[in-house]
């Protein structure tokens, strides 16, 4: 788990189905009072989808998803995520939401 800054928000970036940012080797730690964003800066649509929550949202091309405060939407832990379009292509990732 590599430890991020504690400001601003946290943007990861879903393009060439792929996230940026939340590489499952990286898994970082994104403290739960930030806020969370995801950009679809590609041509597909792609979806955000929590392992173990009722979380999965779809995210068009040039499309926003914004959390303005993390812990709203996710308790303390690490999280599994996928894009259910293109999981079979390897468009995983990891983060550990913390305190």
């Amino acid at each position: 788990m590599n430890p991020e800054p504690t400001h601003g928000p946290y943007v990861v970036v879903a393009v060439d189905n792929h996230f940026h940012d939340i590489h499952p080797v990286d898994d970082p730690a994104i403290a739960s009072h930030r806020e969370f964003v995801i950009k679809n800066e590609g041509f597909n649509l792609h979806n955000f989808t929590v392992v173990g929550t009722q979380i999965s949202i779809n995210i068009k091309p040039g499309g926003v998803l914004r959390w303005r405060h993390l812990g709203n939407h996710l308790r303390p832990g690490t999280y599994h995520v996928f894009c259910k379009f293109h999981v079979d292509q390897g468009m995983r990732g990891i983060f550990t939401v913390t305190r």
